[in-house]
């Protein structure tokens, strides 16, 4: 998979990156960092987040927007909306479609299957 554009948003303590294949999958790209003397990375976490058309250029402002830039087609504009939370706290969508660095193989090593939906994680 070829990574061909991505986005990144920073607030204090967080650093959230969205990338995007050339199929035009969105993954989520979360870095945890601890600050001492030194920033320290303690955890980077790749996640599917959604699926839209390919774009030259994405763009997060800080109202949760997301602009997608496209070269050949139309440009369009999301709203990034929250995750929904299901029983004890875990994001009901897609929750097994995630790799961390502090666990590359993951609990269950199986790969989920992909099952096609519409927009869950932004609206147009």
């Amino acid at each position: 998979v070829i990574l061909v554009s991505h986005a990144v948003h920073r607030q204090k303590g967080l650093i959230f990156i969205l990338a995007q294949s050339e199929f035009g999958d969105l993954y989520e790209i979360t870095v945890k960092f601890e600050r001492a003397e030194k920033v320290r990375v303690t955890e980077l976490i790749v996640q599917y987040f959604d699926t839209i058309p390919v774009g030259n250029s994405l763009c997060i402002s800080k109202k949760g927007l997301l602009l997608l830039a496209s070269e050949f087609g139309n440009h369009m504009l999301f709203h990034i909306t929250p995750n929904e939370k299901g029983e004890g706290g875990v994001d009901r969508i897609l929750t097994a479609a995630k790799c961390s660095s502090l666990d590359p193989e993951g609990e269950d090593s199986t790969p989920e299957k992909f099952v096609p939906r519409s927009l869950a994680k932004i609206k147009l």
